[in-house]
């Protein structure tokens, strides 16, 4: 398809005439933009680009195919953390899909499951408005992540960092939250940021009496998703990244993997 290009004598600029009215964004429309990040979520650019020629007889490049996945991985990313309304049809999903799922299972004492969550408020509202009785377990990894920051807001890069995060790991795994954070109000430095996430968890880190009876103590399994939205597209061969444009394709991944694939488009994208 053939676009007239109009240029004005008086002041240079330049225009496709159809294009704002089109929604024409650097020769790709919308529709074409959605087309691209959906399939680039999957393939590489090279292959998208391919794939997209064959299958729906559109011609671009791979380089457009990269550059409109950064594009829209940057405001994925932006509009999921300033938008309030962004999580909130996950959030209000969440809870209904674990009664649905527990039905379906067969399990009617919700006081026989245990639920792996990091330290999110809104997680633990939704355990007790949707599971009440049910093992609340605190995430070994995520509460480790908050303890390793400690370390290094305390110690910075100093070997000392990693000798006061494995003591305090330590305690946690044996003591439980309580038992770390007596030792904590103990100690010397501040760590409010830290005492503040394990506060509400108290009684959701038995993780001595898990590892005993061989029971799990981290969300490892649940988020082995990871691997099949992000991994197997970041990982290819051949494949390198930096960290900023890493970080914009994982956002497009994740869409494409989760529910908010809608909500974008319709209110970010147009």
């Amino acid at each position: 398809m053939s676009r007239v290009y109009f240029t004005c004598r008086r002041c240079d600029q330049h225009a496709h005439a159809l294009d704002d009215r089109l929604g024409l964004e650097g020769f790709v429309s919308p529709h074409a933009q959605r087309l691209l990040c959906s399939l680039g979520a999957d393939w590489s650019f090279e292959r998208c680009a391919r794939h997209l020629r064959e299958l729906a007889g559109l011609v671009v490049g791979d380089n457009t195919v990269r550059k409109v996945c950064d594009r829209h991985g940057g405001l994925i990313r932006a509009w999921q953390r300033k938008d309030p309304e962004a999580a909130l049809p996950f959030r209000e999903a969440l809870g209904p899909r674990w009664r649905r799922a527990q039905g379906r299972l067969g399990v009617t004492q919700t006081a026989e499951l245990t639920v792996l969550a990091d330290g999110a408020k809104w997680i633990w509202n939704e355990v007790e408005k949707n599971l009440p009785g049910a093992t609340g377990v605190l995430d070994i990894y995520h509460a480790g992540e908050h303890l390793h920051e400690a370390a290094v807001a305390l110690h910075g890069a100093d070997p000392a960092a990693e000798a006061w995060y494995q003591r305090r790991r330590r305690t946690l795994l044996e003591s439980g939250a309580s038992g770390l954070l007596a030792e904590l109000a103990a100690g010397p430095g501040d760590v409010s940021d830290l005492i503040g996430y394990l506060a509400p968890h108290g009684d959701h880190s038995p993780y001595r009496a898990r590892l005993a009876e061989g029971r799990s103590i981290g969300s490892g399994m649940v988020e082995g998703a990871c691997k099949t939205a992000i991994g197997r597209r970041l990982k290819q061969p051949g494949a390198r990244w930096k960290v900023r444009r890493l970080e914009r394709m994982a956002a497009v991944c994740c869409l494409d993997y989760g529910d908010q694939l809608e909500a974008y488009w319709k209110k970010v994208a147009g």
